[in-house]
């Protein structure tokens, strides 16, 4: 038989294998990178832990010598402090100084100083470390001054041995005035002395432009610009106004307006006003501190009309707003005093072709209209001006003068002639109030300041700006709206009003061509006569208010423009124009029966014939002094 030889060398397969190492399995890139990281950030953080450990044990180990060195220097200081020398038991009283243990050494020390305080300032002036601990020790005085009894020996230290202009840089430089703040403040036994301690670094001003600086600033800083509490305002200004010859008034004013960095504070107007010397003489500077320093005034006028009762609300009023109200009251009193204000008008009357004269006025006259609505008769600078001549030709040169045609009340250029929107709002306040004046007085009218080419210059030119500034209140989409602050409302008003005076007076001048104020075409739409339409209240920058009929559809911008300028200028509109739309309002107002009735009685009754020569015949120039 056959017989198959036939060899398996492999391993048979009874039963399955068990891998005692773990099941294998292959990482990729991204989780060994991540995996290496975390061991970092592990490492990473026991090294942190370690330096803290160290860092902590350090403080810890530094603290506790160097408390037991003060220690040491401090019983040693006890021992030797009858028989060493000033300087040495002050060196150690300047090393281990401690407010709760230490106080009582300080006044020994202090009552000692003042025993032999000529030696002390002899040796001031000729060793410079001994000066220098003594301004140590002098800082160590104005720390320590509180309001009780033993204080009087550290400020007695303070006034002493402060002696020269380096003392009072290294003293002001660490808070010196706002140390005496504090005390001003809570301190009635103190007062006068406290007062002397603020006064006396003004003695040394002149000795340096750095002092001179740091001192004003930290005095407006701690006292000048903070909300005024009662001692500052009752007791410190009036006493550094009563010092006026120590007091570098004339500094002040020129740090204020030439290194001017303070923000809103109105409480640095009134500081400035009061500490005005009488005899002060006004300057640029002081003028212009005075515009800066007066931007925000307006902020203080109340919100509401203080003068309406209401019955039903019977809270108290708001301490804030009555603090307001009685300051904008006490700056009404200041600025209308008739020195100041004299003074005022000759300097501007003496510098009128200063172009920075003219600006900053300009500037203090646009924040002071701004307080009030009738701000004109308020204050008196504003009368004075708003019947001064030469300041309105001046106003009105400048404003001709930068009058190249190009400006446009546009919302990207509105910012960029600001200066040209704040002359152009004062120049419409003052001519409006100087053109109504002299037309009340009958005895003379604005040819004696203005030529005939002049009025019809301004009013092109205000003609011009009050469209643009209608456009401006009644935007397009509100994205391009510019904010509504009082600067631009005042200046919408203020031109309106004056493009109607300027009207006014050319029915009675004829200084405009004939169809001048009616040459632009106005788009008048023609559903404006609609009911209610006509008849609806627009606010500039705000719309169209509500009305209880609100079935109709809310005006357009257009419409909202269109009534605008049928309200407040409405002889831009050609006469046809407007007797059609009132035409169309009172038939609107009328029932149908009531308008068949009308319509009837009319047209059988008699023809009415109006000379139209006569009808707007102006009486000034027949019943003139000069006709």
């Amino acid at each position: 038989a056959f017989k198959l030889n036939y060899s398996f060398e492999g391993i048979s397969r009874t039963k399955p294998e068990q891998n005692l190492s773990g099941s294998s399995k292959k990482l990729t890139k991204d989780v060994l990178l991540q995996k290496t990281h975390e061991e970092r950030r592990k490492r990473q953080e026991q090294r942190l832990k370690l330096q803290s450990a160290e860092l902590l044990q350090s403080h810890i180990r530094s603290y506790i010598v160097r408390k037991h060195k003060k220690d040491q220097e401090r019983q040693l200081f006890d021992e030797i402090e009858t028989t060493a020398g000033i300087q040495v038991i002050l060196s150690k009283l300047l090393f281990f100084y401690y407010p709760k243990e230490d106080r009582e050494r300080l006044l020994r020390i202090a009552e000692r100083l003042l025993n032999i305080q000529a030696d002390v300032i002899q040796q001031i002036n000729a060793d410079k470390s001994f000066a220098w601990l003594i301004k140590r020790f002098l800082l160590l005085c104005l720390k320590n001054t509180k309001d009780n009894q033993d204080s009087m020996v550290l400020m007695k230290c303070l006034y002493v041995f402060t002696v020269d202009a380096h003392t009072f840089s290294y003293l002001v430089s660490k808070d010196y005035y706002g140390h005496l703040k504090r005390l001003l403040e809570s301190s009635n036994n103190y007062l006068q002395e406290t007062i002397v301690l603020i006064q006396k670094p003004f003695k040394f001003i002149h000795e340096s432009d750095y002092l001179s600086n740091l001192v004003l600033s930290e005095f407006c800083t701690n006292f000048l610009i903070p909300s005024l509490t009662h001692n500052v305002k009752h007791i410190l200004v009036p006493y550094i106004r009563n010092q006026r010859k120590e007091f570098p008034f004339e500094k002040l004013i020129r740090y204020l307006n030439t290194g001017f960095h303070f923000g809103k504070s109105h409480s640095l107007l009134y500081c400035t006003l009061e500490l005005e010397p009488d005899d002060y003489e006004p300057n640029s500077d002081s003028i212009q501190v005075l515009s800066k320093l007066s931007a925000n005034l307006y902020e203080l006028k109340p919100t509401c009309d203080l003068t309406v009762e209401d019955s039903d609300d019977e809270e108290e009023e708001d301490p804030v707003s009555t603090e307001k109200r009685l300051l904008l009251s006490e700056y009404l009193k200041i600025l209308n005093r008739s020195d100041k204000v004299r003074k005022w008008i000759n300097f501007f009357l003496k510098h009128n072709h200063d172009e920075s004269v003219l600006m900053a006025f300009t500037n203090l006259c646009h924040n002071l209209l701004l307080v009030y609505k009738d701000s004109m008769r308020k204050y008196l600078l504003l009368y004075k001006f708003g019947l001064s001549s030469t300041y309105l030709k001046r106003l009105w040169a400048y404003l001709n003068k930068n009058n190249t045609g190009q400006f446009e009340t546009k919302i990207s250029s509105f910012i960029a002639w600001r200066e040209y929107h704040t002359t152009l709002s004062v120049f419409c306040d003052m001519f409006t109030f100087y053109t109504e004046t002299l037309t009340d007085s009958e005895t003379s009218d604005t040819s004696h300041t203005f030529t005939q080419n002049d009025l019809l210059s301004m009013s092109k030119l205000l003609k011009n700006v009050a469209r643009g500034l209608i456009e401006v209140a009644f935007p397009m989409c509100r994205s391009s709206s510019i904010p509504s602050t009082p600067e631009v409302q005042h200046l919408y008003r203020a031109c309106l009003n004056c493009v109607r005076m300027l009207y006014t007076l050319d029915l009675r001048k004829k200084f405009c061509p004939s169809g001048f104020w009616t040459s632009d075409k106005m788009h008048i739409p023609p559903d404006l006569a609609r009911k209610d339409y006509l008849s609806k209240k627009i606010s500039s920058f705000y719309g169209a208010r509500n009305e209880e009929d609100e079935h109709l559809p809310p005006l357009s911008t257009i419409e909202q423009r269109s009534l605008a300028i049928l309200e407040e200028l409405p002889f831009l509109v050609n006469f046809n124009t407007r007797f059609l739309l009132l035409r169309d309002l009172c038939r609107n107002s009328l029932g149908e029966d009531d308008y068949q009735r009308l319509h009837h009685d009319l047209m059988h009754e008699n023809v009415v014939a109006i000379r139209r020569t006569h009808i707007y015949e102006d009486a000034f120039d027949k019943i003139s002094q000069k006709s």
